[in-house]
């Protein structure tokens, strides 16, 4: 019985520290957020076979928010969520054809970071994640110039990709509960794949949707800031869990004595009768 309380104690510990990220003296949780700008690259495969115009899309701001907690001096990790508000995909192709859509994405990273000399007021970083992006296509418009009528449209879609992302920058320490942070990041979005159901179609072709990835170099600014409340809120529930663990203990403690002294007890009563019969 000992053991088992001693293995729920551990257990009980191990979840604290997973759950509000503390992991030893110098560790602290924190929250920060930021925003910036996302430059697209090219949309190349859209342009691969000739069928639509391969371009640039123009720049989206880009807005991020994490949680997470730093092991030490130099290494922190969190999770994020990143949203890529527009990137506006616009191109004309030699027939006088335009071409139009929306496109943005919300990500879902956990990321590390590795802050080298983190003890002087200005320190480089490096940063790398990895997640989940959630692509989003407006409707895709094809319009003829000359008339300004509509060639054909392809409906809005969605799509699940694998993500990453990596870059670099510089940390600034306001004071010890407060930092900002400039930094480039590179951002591998995964696939753009339109939609294959057609709204409008007045060629009465065959339409091909459009394929292509979508990366993206990003410029932020964020600010990080240590979560005092969710630190007291852990030593709080780390202390409520080592008094639990010695009243435990005290309790076995007494039931160990009681179940020693009730076992001497039935001992002495059978050697009585065992006499008492010889």
């Amino acid at each position: 019985m000992t053991k088992l309380y001693n293995k729920l104690f551990q257990s009980l510990m191990i979840v604290s520290t997973i759950k509000f990220g503390v992991v030893d003296a110098k560790a602290e949780t924190f929250i920060r957020g930021g925003y910036g700008i996302s430059i697209s690259d090219r949309l190349n495969d859209y342009g691969k076979d000739g069928y639509v115009p391969a371009s640039k899309p123009k720049n989206s701001w880009v807005y991020d928010v994490s949680v997470g907690y730093k092991l030490n001096n130099n290494i922190l990790l969190d999770i994020g969520y990143k949203k890529f508000s527009k990137f506006k995909y616009s191109a004309i192709d030699p027939s006088k054809y335009s071409y139009k859509q929306d496109i943005s994405s919300d990500t879902y990273t956990i990321n590390t970071q590795y802050n080298f000399d983190n003890n002087s007021k200005i320190f480089p970083f490096l940063r790398m994640g990895v997640g989940i992006s959630k692509n989003k296509l407006g409707k895709y418009n094809v319009i003829n110039l000359d008339d300004n009528s509509k060639k054909y449209t392809l409906d809005s879609n969605k799509s699940n990709n694998f993500t990453f992302n990596i870059g670099a920058g510089l940390g600034y320490k306001i004071s010890e509960k407060l930092y900002v942070d400039f930094r480039y990041e590179y951002t591998d979005l995964g696939k753009i794949k339109n939609s294959s159901k057609v709204l409008e179609n007045t060629i009465q072709e065959n339409i091909k949707p459009p394929v292509s990835s979508l990366k993206a170099n990003s410029f932020h600014i964020e600010q990080q800031r240590k979560n005092e409340q969710l630190i007291q809120e852990h030593q709080k529930l780390q202390n409520y869990i080592i008094d639990a663990h010695k009243k435990m203990q005290d309790h076995l403690i007494d039931s160990h004595n009681q179940e020693i002294a009730s076992k001497t007890l039935i001992q002495l009563i059978l050697s009585g009768i065992s006499i008492k019969i010889q």
